[in-house]
């Protein structure tokens, strides 16, 4: 008998420890530190379309062919984005278009640029599509198989109508002082509905109301399309690192979830057009 009151005072014990044992409810804290951005030894090619909704071989010619670009390479060897800067609605025109089609030197759209070289001297691309492609595609092989001088990565975070971008510029050579490096910032919207002239009737009519734009610039971080200057004309060593964040003000009827940034490290060294130094984006 005594024994099997032992027993029940014991197990009683322990269920009386058990229900009185606190519970961790501390919660952990969360790190809300972004994570760090790696510049990687590659190079991107950088594409610029210049292009209006008026231009019929915009729409059947230059507009299939890049967005066939798009759908294959961007992100691996090449970052594009399309440029209005007459079209209707007027809002489709972006910010930089005028001062990147004079120093590109547009004489007539649609003109493909990959880096500084021109599709077709003049303006103007070819009927056949897949010609325009393969240019597109020839020239971006041939830049990534190139010598990689500098890279950049870059993310982006949006909090109501303002864009924060991180970017990291990072140098894989030696240059002495001089050269004038700069990072552009733009902000591009992929799948716009406008109406589109084309050279091609489309169910007996020389116009698409429903033509999808993709890529298209809208605006950028800085007051110039070179963007800012990131050594100063100063020395760059190898392996140097430069890091810049922007903020960017967004129009409410842009959409959101269709909006990318592209970067691009432009040698400004001398006036007029720079030279592409490397590029890279972000969905």
């Amino acid at each position: 008998m005594k024994k099997l009151l032992f027993t029940s005072l014991i197990a009683a014990g322990l269920i009386f420890g058990y229900g009185c044992k606190k519970k961790d409810t501390t919660t952990p804290p969360v790190d809300n530190t972004p994570a760090p951005l790696v510049v990687k030894q590659e190079n991107k090619a950088f594409m610029v379309d210049f292009s209006e909704t008026w231009c019929p071989p915009c729409g059947s010619y230059g507009g299939p062919a890049f967005d066939k670009v798009l759908d294959d390479l961007e992100g691996s060897t090449l970052c594009l984005m399309k440029a209005y800067g007459s079209s209707t609605p007027s809002a489709l025109n972006g910010k930089y278009s005028s001062a990147m089609g004079a120093d590109y030197g547009v004489k007539g759209v649609p003109t493909f640029f990959v880096n500084q070289d021109e599709l077709n001297k003049g303006g103007g691309v070819y009927s056949q599509i897949d010609a325009n492609v393969n240019f597109v595609k020839s020239k971006a092989n041939n830049f990534a198989g190139a010598a990689v001088n500098a890279g950049v990565a870059l993310d982006k975070k949006i909090s109501g109508n303002t864009m924060t971008v991180r970017t990291k510029s990072k140098f894989f050579t030696d240059f002495p002082a001089g050269t004038d490096y700069r990072l552009a910032v733009y902000v591009v919207e992929d799948n716009i509905t406008a109406t589109q002239a084309l050279a091609v009737p489309l169910n007996g009519s020389n116009s698409d109301p429903a033509y999808k734009h993709r890529n298209l610039l809208r605006t950028g971080a800085s007051g110039s399309y070179k963007g800012d200057a990131i050594n100063n004309k100063g020395a760059v060593a190898n392996n140097q690192e430069f890091d810049k964040e922007f903020t960017i003000t967004l129009d409410p009827t842009w959409n959101q979830a269709n909006l990318k940034v592209i970067a691009v490290i432009w040698d400004a060294t001398n006036a007029g057009l720079p030279i592409v130094v490397n590029s890279n984006m972000v969905k």
